[in-house]
């Protein structure tokens, strides 16, 4: 079954799994061609000047002249402008078509849902409160989980650092919903009240100007000017995926301290922390967005979102409580094999593709 695959940007370092969705999807027999705006290798370009500023029904336009004849099912990403265009381009080659929702697509820019559900022949949501929210508008939508190729990510047992600086590692994107203002704040005052501590982040966006502002840098900064960086933060900016896996694999714990923002943006279920836990680190996260899919008080620690004190506390007691952080990592594994194989849950998709 060959299938146009629409994304916005192909391959992106912050999409992972988008690309292991595809590659899982291939493995099952699939022929899988991307199309993007923003396309790299392994993507066919979808040429459109000023997109950001299209109308949906320029959006459909879009669609209309992609010719995708030669497909048997068109398939977006995303539930945004791309399943605009996704619908258009189907509908010109007769053709069914389905979307996926994950986060900032859905509860902000999804606009009509009900409308995209009525022609699609299915959709797909990567949590539980995205497929609820989808829910609301039609009956033709899936609960479809990611999931990691689990042999990529070794697993090794929490072993804390006594008398050393423990290292808390962010990775995301440098956006309002992740929170990292929070998570430089908590780290400070652990450093201050506890014990000493580094926050590695990984990340670019909009949010590297504040950062600038407040005097921290990448770290390749400090190394063009010959300084000393600083102890609190290493910010590595944004890294490619198996580089970003590698710092990881050198941290103590890992911090998302996501937050919902006014507009209603906030984190699906990150990736990262499904990631995190594959490789054993501890998690400390909040309770805005999908995270709860996956980590509650067995597998990981869970503060309200935006508050500064518990999420400090939280990660003291990463350190303060060993034995049962260590429970708490073999738990997160073990739920990662269980309900986040990327093998066990692309059978979802691949149902739905076929039927």
């Amino acid at each position: 079954m060959k299938i146009a695959y629409l994304l916005d940007t192909y391959p992106s370092n912050s999409e992972t799994f988008i690309a292991r969705e595809i590659e899982a999807l291939r493995r099952h027999g699939f022929e899988i061609e991307v199309f993007a705006f923003n396309a790299g290798e392994g993507a066919t370009p979808i040429h459109q000047s000023w997109r950001e500023k299209l109308s949906p029904r320029r959006w459909q336009n879009v669609g209309a002249n992609l010719d995708l004849r030669a497909f048997a099912h068109v398939h977006a990403g995303w539930a945004n402008h791309l399943a605009l265009v996704a619908q258009s381009a189907a509908k010109r080659a007769g053709i069914p078509w389905s979307f996926s929702a994950h986060a900032r697509d859905l509860w902000v820019e999804g606009g009509d849902l009900k409308a995209k559900l009525a022609s699609a022949k299915f959709a797909t949501s990567c949590t539980l409160a995205g497929t609820r929210e989808l829910q609301k508008y039609g009956t033709n939508v899936i609960y479809a989980p990611h999931g990691l190729e689990l042999k990529r990510y070794k697993f090794r047992r929490f072993q804390p650092r006594p008398n050393k600086p423990v290292r808390i590692v962010g990775v995301g994107r440098l956006v309002e919903k992740k929170g990292w203002f929070e998570a430089i704040h908590s780290v400070d005052v652990l450093n201050s009240q506890f014990q000493r501590a580094h926050l590695r982040l990984i990340g670019e966006g909009p949010l590297a100007a504040e950062l600038h502002k407040r005097g921290f840098h990448r770290l390749d900064w400090y190394k063009q000017k010959g300084c000393i960086r600083p102890e609190g933060l290493h910010w590595y900016g944004a890294l490619p995926h198996l580089q970003a896996i590698k710092v990881m694999r050198r941290c103590d714990c890992l911090v998302l301290p996501s937050r919902q923002t006014r507009e209603g943006d906030r984190d699906g279920l990150a990736n990262v922390l499904l990631e995190a836990a594959a490789l054993g680190l501890p998690i400390v996260t909040t309770n805005a967005g999908s995270a709860s899919d996956f980590v509650d008080d067995t597998t990981g620690l869970i503060v309200d979102a935006g508050d500064t004190t518990a999420l400090t506390y939280a990660l003291a007691r990463v350190f303060q409580t060993p034995e049962q952080t260590k429970l708490r990592c073999e738990n997160a594994r073990r739920r990662i094999e269980e309900r986040f194989d990327v093998e066990r849950n692309i059978e979802v998709l691949a149902r739905a593709f076929r039927s």
